[in-house]
């Protein structure tokens, strides 16, 4: 293994190399025949080569492998960018006739400077804007934790009084939205801002919010849409079949498809096509005091789920329960990806893997265990209209669904699990609540077996 040391010589060696060519930007050596270049400030820049960038990468994924408030900060690749940028300066600085060894020492030591003032850097805060669609009810807004769901016209007003768009721009939205034509306006900052808004909210109904800070921007980008994606599962799990709920309740950026169509003839039969939905622009029409029985008699889950955003937006805990806010956010993503799911047994192995991370990862019995003790249920007890007990039920979704599709080893790919699915959403939407309702009820509560 080569050692960081070395990757500072390779460097230096580099760049005395490069420093002897008539033309650097001409290298003779390089594969590819691009200006590779690194910013020294005032507009000016140093040549590198492609053994330089590979070596500075090999340092960066290095240094952020062994810190972890690198890697609560950073992505790898906003990271690399970087610590990159930081190498310009040192690099100009070098004195090439100098020993190889010491002026890698030298860079070494003005590079880990870099890299602390990096790792200590506070990122301002930034929110992120979502459009999608959720439910139909007359409500100002739905809060969970650092996300924020509005109409698409509550959050236009709202970035008007607090000064965020000038009135032309917020006059020209609203004429747009309803479908009036308006004058082309010249090229400025707030036509781009205009322009911006239009194409990223459309048509769509709902404006999503998420603030964020504290992190690199992919980093951000990436954790605010999983918490977008937490509101809307939490919303889902206000009702008896999430899947059907989550057909209404949508993100804009992750671009399901709308309805799929499929084309069918046989010899006798003329051809024809098969429609079905899969997304729809509103969720379920709620009267507003439906909406307020509904919230009220969910409040615990939508306190926990608030704790299991803004954990997520943080990287960290107040409550100091990380751990179980660790688990639960694994659990909902595996709730909400078997909700997604186009395929049956893709969706029952992902609301098996939901309940087995609530299980603490101890297989159908453990599972078993968790609706005995927080759900309060006998396993052997029949729960299906055809007789089933739970521990059939739950041994045939982790068992002959999750554990062998898994291992390769399932003899029935080929069979009809959609029955199979609809009790595994059901067994796990009801372990699911009764958890993130026990989180809420006992403080100190640390896991749930």
């Amino acid at each position: 293994m080569v050692k960081l040391i070395d990757q500072y010589k390779i460097i230096v060696s580099e760049l005395v190399r490069l420093s002897k060519l008539e033309d650097p930007w001409n290298d003779p050596e390089a594969k590819i025949h691009f200006p590779r270049t690194i910013s020294i400030g005032d507009g000016l820049q140093i040549s590198v080569s492609e053994k330089i960038d590979k070596a500075i990468g090999a340092i960066a994924r290095l240094k952020r492998s062994e810190a972890s408030q690198i890697k609560a900060k950073y992505t790898e690749n906003d990271w690399a960018k970087a610590l990159r940028s930081a190498f310009g300066e040192p690099l100009s600085s070098l004195d090439l006739d100098a020993p190889i060894d010491e002026n890698a020492k030298a860079l070494k030591d003005a590079i880990n400077h870099h890299i602390g003032q990096l790792s200590a850097r506070q990122f301002q805060p930034i929110t992120y804007i979502f459009a999608g669609s959720w439910l139909r009810v007359h409500v100002d807004e739905f809060v969970i934790g650092p996300v924020k769901i509005e109409t698409r016209d509550a959050w236009l007003e709202r970035e008007l009084q607090a000064g965020k768009i000038p009135k032309t721009t917020y006059r020209r939205i609203l004429q747009k939205w309803s479908g009036a034509r308006v004058n082309k306006r010249k090229p400025s900052r707030q036509s781009m801002e205009e322009d911006d808004i239009i194409n990223a909210i459309e048509r769509w109904p709902h404006v999503i919010s998420v603030t964020m800070s504290g992190m690199s921007n992919e980093l951000m980008q990436d954790r605010a849409a999983r918490a977008a994606r937490l509101s809307l599962t939490a919303t889902a799990l206000m009702w008896n079949r999430p899947t059907k709920a989550l057909q209404g309740l949508n993100l804009a950026s992750d671009d399901l498809p709308a309805r799929s169509v499929v084309l069918r003839y046989s010899p006798k039969l003329a051809m024809s096509a098969s429609y079905s939905s899969k997304l729809f622009r509103f969720g379920y029409t709620v009267e507003p005091e439906h909406w307020a029985d509904i919230s009220k008699q969910f409040t615990p889950l939508i306190r926990q789920i608030s704790e299991v955003a803004t954990y997520i937006a943080e990287g960290t805990s107040a409550s100091g329960r990380a751990e179980m806010l660790r688990q639960l956010d694994v659990a909902l993503r595996w709730f909400y990806e078997a909700c997604r799911a186009n395929e049956d047994l893709i969706a029952v192995t992902h609301f098996a893997s939901c309940l087995d991370t609530l299980a603490g990862g101890k297989g159908d019995n453990g599972i078993l265990r968790l609706f005995e003790t927080i759900c309060g249920m006998n396993r052997e007890a029949p729960i299906h209209t055809d007789g089933h007990k739970l521990s059939t039920l739950v041994r045939k979704i982790y068992g002959d669904a999750r554990s062998q599709f898994l291992h390769g080893s399932t003899t029935g790919h080929l069979d009809d699990w959609s029955d199979l699915r609809m009790s595994a959403e059901t067994l796990t939407r009801w372990a699911l609540v009764a958890c993130l309702f026990k989180a809420d009820e006992d403080p100190t509560l640390l896991d749930f077996q």
